[in-house]
Formats: C-alpha cells, sequence, structure tokens
C-alpha cells in the first residue's frame, strides 16, 4: 500500500511542496512511499499490527495491545471501579438496582484515555455514580437503559469522565 508521490499533503508550513521536497526539509516523510526501512519480508509476523514507528521514519510489525482483548470482570452488587478494569469489561450482574462508581483519580488513577465497557447483565438497573469531586458528562442520564445495555466510560481529564452509549433518555 503507497500514496502517490504528488499528493500534497503533510507540514502546511511547506504547501505546494512535493513529499519528496518536504522530507527534505522537515527530516519527516509525508507518505508511505518515503518511509525508510519498510519491513522488508512478512514472513513471521501473522497477526501483527502495522504502525509508523515513534521517530515517524519507519514502518514496523507490533504484537497487538493487549488491551483489544478485554476480560470481563462481573460484579453482583454495588461496585466501584479499580484500576484493573481498565483492561475489562465491568459486568453489573444484580437482580436489584445496583450502583457502579467511578471513583476519584486521588483514589484511582485511571491514565487520561482510559475507555471502560459496561454492562447491565442483571434486571437491576445500573446508576453510574461519580465518586468524590468526579464530574460524569453524558448526553442522557447516568442510568443504563435497561437489561443487556451497553455504555462506556472515557476518562478525559483528571476527575472528568464522558459517559456514552445505551442510556436511559433524559426527562
Amino acid at each position: 500500500m503507497s500514496l502517490s508521490t504528488d499528493v500534497t499533503v503533510g507540514d502546511p508550513g511547506h504547501a505546494g511542496l512535493h513529499n519528496a521536497e518536504r522530507t527534505a526539509i522537515n527530516a519527516k516523510p509525508d507518505d508511505f512511499t518515503d518511509l525508510g526501512d519498510a519491513p522488508s519480508s512478512l514472513n513471521g509476523q501473522q497477526g501483527k499490527t502495522v504502525r509508523v514507528n515513534t521517530g515517524e521514519t519507519a514502518l514496523e510489525f507490533v504484537e497487538p495491545a493487549a488491551a483489544a482483548v478485554r476480560t470481563v470482570n462481573v460484579q453482583t452488587d454495588d461496585y466501584t471501579l479499580v484500576l484493573a478494569d481498565a483492561a475489562k469489561a465491568v459486568e453489573m450482574d444484580k437482580a436489584t438496582a445496583n450502583d457502579l462508581t467511578i471513583p476519584p483519580n486521588s483514589s484511582v488513577a485511571f491514565p487520561v484515555g482510559t475507555l471502560i465497557p459496561i454492562c447491565q447483565v442483571g434486571a437491576g438497573q445500573t446508576t453510574v455514580v461519580a465518586g468524590s469531586g468526579v464530574t460524569i458528562d453524558s448526553p442522557e442520564t447516568l442510568l443504563l437503559a435497561g437489561q443487556w445495555s451497553t455504555v462506556w466510560a472515557r476518562k478525559r481529564a483528571t476527575d472528568s469522565w464522558v459517559l456514552s452509549g445505551d442510556l436511559e433518555a433524559s426527562p
């Protein structure tokens, strides 16, 4: 796969220059054909992901992120997220109403960008609750819509989260 070397993309400070000319100026390639050290063989690379290296100068094969395959953390009562949940899906399996609390950063320091799927498996409605000092922004309520509803909690700043997905509509 390659991009045409005639496409004018990349560094806007050098608009109008072709890729090779911009690469000579800013020392960074603007398309795949300008990358050096492209892997010469696909042998032994099955199941790996291709990415641009950190220096933005070559392609490399890497193992897929472990977070792409999530294990499940099943909870049968009220629950407060823990750091290990950053790589899991949390299932709330309770017959009666229950709360899932997102703790403050001072208690559990999830990295910004953490994305946690939450599924209401049981018949009891799950409410996502903000821990002390935590803000949860949502387009609707903080209530999962019903059994088998799934939402995503994403940490966007120190004590700021966004909740989206199958939520009960605001009244």
